[in-house]
């Protein structure tokens, strides 16, 4: 709901206005005054009002009674009919209740004669969060000085921060944040209330870099062009989340179609997910449509002018010295993005240099890679044609996958095929075209209900193997889909994913469009310890089970590391207390392992 603040200020300037089928026009001074004179002499009939009766206006602009974004000639015709009609919510300026009245006249004045509504074409949205620090950004139609007032509930916003003067796009970044802690916020101009002082708008800072807790992510691709199936999607995942929000909002790439316009942009992405965007911090990857208009090498056009993302290591991660890649910590897992359209992919290039050292810099729990290209691919793209995209899924694979695997990466998030696929636990399948003989860790389904989650032991010296799931499925056209010999699962269905790590636990599921889940998988980091019958869960049927492993040597190293629950390298009757513990613990919390 708007709240005006009168203008301490001069005017701005003459007021120009978009109309979606009457381009651009001037509001006529002499014709509002002449309207607005009418309503002394009762010279016009009043029309129906088409939103009386509502209990609040829906614009963030005040004198804006069409609620379409600014205060306009329209508006005068509607506040009239208001002045001599039916109580209209969004005529009613100063906010006293019905009826509309001469304290409205005057307030309705200023903002339309002297151009003092300043909306926003973009609003806010969070970037580069870290345990205490975030940027937010937003766009208005006039040049004003940004403000930010926030705090520990939105009418008690303590804090103010300042941006710079004069400018259309506004990006403030907030420090000084506690770890893991929700404030709530408002954007102002020096005049007005742009958004929030409500519950709404809000942010929570990270955790604490390699703090242990849970968190959820939601995985966006290809969906840029402001379709009902983009919005369908947007619309499963807040149905999904019930009221609540993810924690992180990843994009993998071809955010606005066709061309990633500074307009598509705002159409198609800015505007499909406002809700989203201003509570959930957003970290993107530039996609072949971005990259149109986009140039890495100079950082310019609409991706560089419109993202603020870490260049100097501020939300983890070693420095790059641009926003084409990236990397950063939250809780107890390691985020790196990587540039696959229009950075250079050699092994001794700066790209893969840097990702090399920063991944021997990180002793993070996970480590979560994504990009656009896709390694593996049989959906839209074919990942083994060299001719396709470039050669650029094959360069990725040949050069990145080896370097991230070698550091044990545990997921690798990308899109560009218009599909979703999903593969085994996987290792070392690096050749063209791509072979699965001896690169299959786990032929298992990944489910805790079906095969069991894939096993990952840290520091075992066997490969761990690592999932990649294309996530290309965002709204965008979608593409059919083959079988590539790595996957275990692939359709050509719109959608998105939730990422959910909890603990030693990295869950994942493929949502539809309609709500349905048609794919999921687990990655549980073992050993797991105490869970001797192998139902990721530590109860009583495991007592017996440990006694029988420090009574007779344990069959296979596997069962000897679940039975080794004080970690001293042997199973004897030292594994009994900390046994104990596990039990208890499980039981306390319905199941230690036993997340579903």
């Amino acid at each position: 709901m708007y709240h005006y603040v009168r203008p301490d200020r001069a005017p701005c300037g003459p007021r120009t206005s978009h109309r979606a089928q009457g381009g651009w026009r001037r509001v006529r001074r002499s014709r509002l005054i002449e309207l607005l004179l009418m309503i002394a002499s009762s010279a016009l009939v009043p029309e129906a009002i088409t939103r009386a009766g509502d209990d609040r206006c829906e614009s963030d602009c005040p004198g804006d009674i069409d609620v379409d974004g600014q205060a306009t000639g329209l508006d005068v015709q509607l506040f009239v009919d208001a002045f001599h009609g039916e109580y209209n919510i969004c005529a009613d300026i100063d906010h006293d209740g019905p009826p509309i009245d001469v304290d409205d006249l005057d307030l309705f004045t200023n903002v339309v004669l002297r151009s003092e509504c300043t909306h926003m074409i973009r609003s806010p949205y969070l970037q580069s969060p870290s345990s205490t620090a975030i940027t937010i950004a937003w766009r208005t139609h006039l040049p004003s000085t940004g403000i930010i007032r926030y705090g520990p509930s939105p009418d008690n916003l303590t804090h103010v921060a300042f941006g710079l003067s004069n400018r259309t796009d506004h990006a403030i970044r907030l420090a000084g944040l506690a770890p893991a802690t929700k404030y709530y916020y408002a954007v102002y101009t020096q005049s007005m209330l742009l958004a929030g002082e409500d519950q709404s708008h809000f942010f929570v800072t990270a955790p604490a870099a390699g703090s242990v807790g849970r968190f959820t992510a939601w995985i966006v691709g290809d969906s840029g062009n402001g379709s009902t199936w983009q919005r369908n999607v947007r619309n499963a995942m807040q149905s999904y989340y019930a009221g609540q929000t993810p924690d992180l909002y990843l994009h993998v790439g071809d955010i606005a179609y066709p061309s990633g316009t500074d307009t598509e942009y705002t159409s198609f992405f800015f505007g499909i997910y406002p809700t989203v965007l201003r509570n959930v911090p957003y970290w993107p990857t530039l996609g072949n449509h971005d990259g149109v208009s986009s140039d890495s090498q100079t950082q310019t056009g609409p991706y560089y002018n419109g993202f603020y993302l870490p260049r100097v290591g501020e939300c983890g991660g070693l420095p790059t010295g641009t926003e084409a890649y990236y990397s950063f910590d939250y809780g107890h897992v390691h985020f790196i993005c990587l540039d696959s359209f229009d950075t250079n992919r050699a092994p001794t290039a700066p790209m893969l240099t840097w990702l090399q050292n920063d991944l021997a810099a990180t002793n993070q729990r996970w480590i979560i890679a994504f990009w656009h290209h896709p390694p593996y691919s049989k959906g839209g793209h074919d990942s083994d044609d060299p001719s396709d995209s470039g050669g650029r899924m094959i360069d990725m694979r040949e050069n990145a996958l080896p370097i991230l695997e070698a550091a044990g990466v545990d997921l690798v998030l990308t899109g560009h095929s218009h599909s979703y696929e999903r593969s085994y636990l996987v290792h070392g399948a690096y050749d063209t075209p791509t072979t699965a003989n001896g690169h299959i860790v786990d032929f298992g389904d990944g489910k805790f209900e079906g095969d069991g989650p894939y096993v990952k032991i840290p520091e075992s010296s066997d490969p761990n193997g690592s999932v990649y799931v294309v996530s290309g499925h965002g709204g965008a056209s979608l593409s059919g889909v083959g079988l590539h010999a790595l996957m275990h699962f692939s359709e050509s269905q719109y959608g998105s994913c939730i990422l959910t790590i909890d603990g030693d636990v990295l869950s994942l599921i493929n949502l539809r469009s309609t709500g349905a889940i048609s794919d999921k998988f687990a990655i549980v980091k073992g050993p797991r310890s105490g869970d001797l019958d192998g139902d990721w869960d530590v109860d009583v049927s495991d007592a017996d089970r440990l006694v029988a492993e420090i009574l007779s040597p344990c069959p296979n190293a596997i069962d000897c590391l679940n039975a080794d629950v004080s970690a001293d390298g042997v199973v004897n009757a030292l594994d009994i207390a900390p046994f104990v513990d596990r039990l208890l613990e499980s039981q306390g919390s319905g199941g230690l392992l036993g997340r579903r």
